[in-house]
């Protein structure tokens, strides 16, 4: 291994200076693959996912709580939310625990149906960027692909319930144990910390699942999950900072605003999830390059000394020979021609 990384056997041992020729590799490969094209593929079918998605986990949610419980969990996971898309979702989910009608288990199974639809769109168009961001083709079979897709549809839609649920669990988990008048601390306090190791897990799964390529180990896939969930929750927040206090959405797309910045929101998302795929397959392509290969005279003028003291050596060699075969010269005996 060189000092950029070169043939690094982990992650952990490329240095800064390589980390920076990653990043180098990542901006130049965002618009060559197509990032944010792509992620807009995604968005639109997220979206397109999210109302019959909201009106099917309150449907499930509802055989095992009462609905008005869901709504105060999402308020909560609203504050990663710009705050007119939170309101969409909080509005919908409020609208449809309201609801008293029968036929509950139709609607859960319509929204089911057209949440896992929309949302194997997206997944389909997850899974095309994948690809592109390692330099693989996709050589699955048709039954392989749509199964691939169901999986992670499903793992997708299972992560959003199991998210809701774990707050709704913790409180009755730490309610029998002995800590009086603490439960709301310890809940606060572990929620987010496990939903961001849940968050880094299922991105694991879909950068080492999700393309066409033999399986990496997991050491090679989890460096850029980590960058997405970092870069998801610092680019949620200054999304919503920017659209509170600087965007006119509102002011241009009248009630629509709120929709857009939905969209705007989910493409954020998905550029992010992409991001951390092409951060996976620069690390891994630079880590796979020999030493030798990456030798270049750039590279070579970063040691002038020893440049020099190479040349100075050679030439000194080079002087020697040229002395002794002038002394040679003078010392062998001269013919005598007869006269």
């Amino acid at each position: 291994m060189n000092k950029y990384g070169h043939g690094a056997r982990t992650p952990l041992h490329i240095p800064p200076r390589g980390w920076f020729d990653i990043g180098k590799s990542v901006f130049a490969n965002i618009g060559e693959d197509n990032v944010s094209l792509i992620a807009a593929d995604i968005a639109f079918y997220g979206l397109l996912a999210v109302f019959p998605g909201i009106a099917a986990c309150m449907a499930i949610a509802g055989l095992v709580t009462e609905p008005s419980v869901i709504v105060d969990q999402l308020e909560r996971y609203g504050q990663l939310l710009p705050q007119q898309a939170a309101e969409i979702i909080i509005g919908q989910a409020t609208e449809v625990a309201g609801s008293r009608e029968g036929g509950l288990g139709l609607a859960a199974l319509a929204g089911v149906l057209i949440a896992i639809y929309s949302s194997s769109k997206g997944i389909r168009s997850m899974i095309t960027g994948l690809n592109i961001a390692f330099d693989v083709k996709e050589r699955r079979n048709f039954i392989m692909q749509y199964a691939l897709t169901f999986l992670m549809t499903l793992l997708l839609i299972v992560g959003l319930l199991a998210a809701i649920a774990s707050t709704i669990v913790l409180p009755a988990v730490f309610a029998v144990l002995p800590f009086p008048g603490q439960t709301e601390t310890i809940v606060s306090l572990l929620r987010w910390p496990i939903l961001a190791g849940s968050a880094i897990f299922g991105l694991s799964l879909i950068y080492r699942y999700g393309p066409a390529r033999p399986r990496p180990r997991w050491r090679w896939i989890t460096p850029g999950a980590v960058v997405a969930c970092v870069l998801w929750v610092g680019g949620s927040m200054l999304f919503a900072l920017y659209v509170r206090n600087f965007a006119s959405y509102n002011e241009t797309f009248g009630s629509l605003g709120g929709v857009v910045i939905l969209l705007m929101w989910l493409w954020l998302s998905a550029f992010i999830v992409l991001l951390g795929a092409e951060v996976d397959s620069e690390m891994e392509a630079h880590a796979k390059t020999e030493p030798a290969d990456v030798r270049s005279a750039p590279d070579a003028m970063e040691y002038p000394k020893e440049a020099v003291a190479n040349a100075a050596e050679t030439l000194a060699e080079a002087r020697k020979a040229i002395e002794t075969a002038e002394q040679a010269v003078r010392n062998a005996p001269r013919e005598r021609h007869p006269g």
